[in-house]
C-alpha cells in the first residue's frame, strides 16, 4: 500500500460516519412553501393598485392647476403614441408584456378572467347591455373611445374608454367632485364610473354583474339565464337544455 493510500484510508470521513438508512428522508423546504400564498399576492397587488390610483389622482390634480404641466402631459401623451403606432418593434414589445400580464393576472386572480370575458360580451352583444337587469349602474358602450372623468376616482381619461357605466339610480354613496371645492353629490345618470371603479377592490367582483346572474361563468349560461328570469322560472330550471334548443337571442 502506498503512502497516498494510507492517508485516505486514514481521513476517509465516509468510512468514519455511520451509515443512514435508506428510509429516512431529510428536511427540504418545498417550492409550494417558498410561494407567498393567495392572500399576499393579492395584499400586494392591492397595495400596487392603490398606489397606482395615488400617482394617477396627484398628476390629474396638477394638470388642473398647472397648464405647463398639463401641456407636457399631452405632449408626452403624443409622442407615446406615435411612437407606437410607427415603431413595429415597439408596438410589439408594449404587445408582449400586455400578453403575458394577462397571463400572470388570469392565474392569480380566478375573477380577473371573469371580468375581461364580461367586457368582451358588454363590447359584441347588445342584449348584454340592454335586456338585463343592472343593479346600480348601465353599461353604455360607444363607437369610439369618450374621454370623461370618472366620478369615483375623479382621473379624467384623456384617451378615453369605449365602455363607460352610467348610474340608473340616486343612492346614499357620494363621491369627490372636485379635488379643489371638494365638494360631494349623490350619484346621477349624467356621472359615469370607469370599469375599474365599477367592479371595485372587493373581493367578488360578480356582484356588479346583472341580478341574478352572479354566477355564470360562460356566455351560453347567460343567454339560458336571461330566459329563465324572463319566463320567471327558477334559476337552473334550463341549465340541461341543449345547444340547439337554446332560443337564439340576437346580437
Amino acid at each position: 500500500m502506498t503512502i497516498l493510500q494510507m492517508l485516505r484510508a486514514s481521513f476517509d470521513v465516509c468510512k468514519s460516519l455511520p451509515r443512514v438508512s435508506s428510509s429516512i428522508r431529510f428536511f427540504s423546504v418545498s417550492q409550494a412553501a417558498c410561494e407567498p400564498s393567495r392572500k399576499d399576492l393579492n395584499a400586494k397587488l392591492m397595495k400596487r393598485r392603490e398606489t397606482n390610483r395615488r400617482a394617477s389622482k396627484s398628476s390629474s390634480f396638477r394638470c388642473q392647476i398647472d397648464p405647463e404641466y398639463r401641456r407636457h402631459e399631452r405632449a408626452r401623451g403624443l409622442e407615446a403614441e406615435r411612437r407606437y403606432t410607427q415603431n413595429p418593434e415597439h408596438r410589439e414589445a408594449i404587445r408582449s408584456r400586455k400578453r403575458e400580464a394577462y397571463i400572470r393576472h388570469k392565474n392569480r386572480n380566478p375573477h380577473f378572467y371573469t371580468k375581461h370575458r364580461l367586457r368582451e360580451w358588454l363590447h359584441k352583444h347588445a342584449w348584454v347591455r340592454d335586456e338585463l337587469d343592472w343593479k346600480a349602474h348601465k353599461p353604455v358602450v360607444s363607437p369610439v373611445k369618450v374621454a370623461r372623468t370618472c366620478a369615483s376616482c375623479n382621473i379624467e381619461q384623456y384617451g378615453g374608454f369605449q365602455l363607460w357605466w352610467s348610474c340608473t339610480i340616486l343612492h346614499t354613496r357620494t363621491v369627490l367632485i372636485s379635488f379643489l371645492g371638494g365638494q360631494q353629490r349623490k350619484y346621477d345618470p349624467s356621472l359615469f364610473d370607469c370599469t375599474t371603479c365599477y367592479f371595485g377592490p372587493g373581493p367578488d367582483p360578480r356582484q356588479a354583474w346583472p341580478r341574478g346572474c352572479e354566477d355564470v361563468t360562460t356566455l351560453r349560461e347567460l343567454r339560458i339565464r336571461k330566459q329563465e328570469l324572463d319566463l320567471g322560472l327558477d334559476p337552473g330550471s334550463l341549465s340541461q337544455t341543449k345547444s340547439s334548443d337554446v332560443k337564439d337571442i340576437q346580437s
